[in-house]
């Protein structure tokens, strides 16, 4: 008898020990940043360790899966980080809400393009606002910014080159919907007043359009358009997340920069970088904002369009940037499984940022900022 007690007690031991090998951490939020993510979350693992899942979309993809060891935080366990980018507003909803929202991650790290799916709870989220900004701000998460978030404003191919530059007083009347291109490039042309440029963009969820906004002090309502087939078509269906309705507009940066590539009607958009630099390989183009770009100018590369100089967002010159933020919920179920890559991530990212071979840059690294910084999206640029 004892000796099946020891037995049974030398089992159980073992299954402790098997279930105490594995650790998983569960990531949300920001696409926008889903890119450098990707990357820092990769560089996190032992080298020949790391096996993942992205379907076959890479640092594109919305829902990844990764699987490896990382031994300077984690010992010879198995470390399992689920990714489902569900957007900058919902990612923190996703850590506030009671009970966590019940998000979709993929099953397996291998093989690559595997789709099972199963629903598990966050606890780390990127958001490119201020938990303030979100609407959802309590319980008060642990805020940790990684990098800053240059953001543009685009126009389509079919946008006459004349419309240039958006002022956050022509965008305080753009963002019901359209104007006319006489009212942005001011225009006594007959032909040009009826010349219509169409607003699209993003739903509530994104942290663009939050960004946009609040730089733009924008209180308003906001219409926006999407061309189907050539013609201007009012967005009017709600995107309903997790029970949030965060009303209509596109779900991803991806999907928008899709739509402001094509020819049609005149349109404008709000992106991040990375997503506006495919609207420009479309035959878009960058609008300067209240006269300023983002950059100054490329250097390092042959075409000039991966390695940008963001001086004037670290001079305080451009103003439509915010701090990327990492968020964990202090009082989180996993919590002390997940601080450890809560906090040990912001150095994978910095480094992410600042190697020139991981082209294009689409951040800024905080140190860059120098004495520019801001406590609010939209809010004063000191110094």
């Amino acid at each position: 008898m004892k000796k099946l007690l020891f037995i049974a007690a030398l089992g159980g031991l073992f299954a402790a020990t098997a279930v105490q090998a594995q650790q998983s951490i569960y990531v949300c939020g920001s696409t926008a940043f889903r890119s450098n993510a990707y990357r820092a979350i990769k560089s996190m693992f032992d080298a020949g360790s790391l096996s993942f899942n992205a379907q076959g979309k890479g640092s594109g993809a919305s829902l990844m899966t990764f699987s490896g060891t990382i031994t300077n935080l984690y010992g010879n366990q198995t470390v399992t980080i689920y990714a489902d980018w569900t957007g900058s507003a919902q990612g923190i909803h996703s850590l506030t809400a009671t009970p966590g929202d019940n998000l979709n991650f993929l099953v397996n790290s291998t093989p690559d393009g595997d789709t099972n799916l199963f629903t598990h709870t966050a606890d780390l989220a990127f958001s490119d606002v201020f938990q303030s900004t979100s609407g959802f701000n309590s319980p008060q998460l642990t805020d940790e910014q990684v990098a800053i978030q240059p953001f543009c404003w685009v126009r389509n191919p079919s946008t006459p080159n004349t419309l240039t530059n958006v002022t956050i007083q022509q965008l305080r009347y753009a963002l019901g919907g359209s104007a006319p291109l006489s009212y942005f490039i001011g225009s006594t042309n007959a032909a040009d007043y009826t010349n219509i440029v169409y607003l699209t963009g993003r739903n509530k969820d994104s942290g663009s359009r939050l960004i946009a906004l609040s730089d733009a002090l924008y209180t308003g309502s906001v219409s926006m358009y999407s061309n189907i087939l050539g013609t201007p078509v009012k967005m009017t269906i709600n995107q309903v997340v997790n029970g949030v309705n965060y009303g209509p507009g596109f779900s991803s940066g991806g999907q928008e920069a899709g739509n402001l590539s094509l020819s049609g009607p005149n349109m404008i958009g709000y992106l991040g970088y990375a997503d506006a630099r495919t609207v420009v390989a479309s035959g878009g183009q960058l609008l300067t904002y209240n006269g300023n770009l983002p950059f100054n100018g490329w250097a390092g590369t042959t075409n000039g369009f991966d390695i940008p100089d963001f001086t004037p967002v670290t001079t305080g010159k451009y103003s439509m940037w915010g701090p990327e933020h990492l968020y964990i919920n202090p009082s989180g179920a996993n919590y002390t499984t997940a601080y450890p890559v809560f906090t040990n991530l912001v150095g994978f990212i910095n480094s992410d940022i600042t190697n020139l071979a991981n082209t294009p840059i689409t951040a800024i690294p905080i140190s860059a900022m120098g004495n520019t910084t801001r406590t609010s999206d939209g809010g004063k640029i000191s110094p």
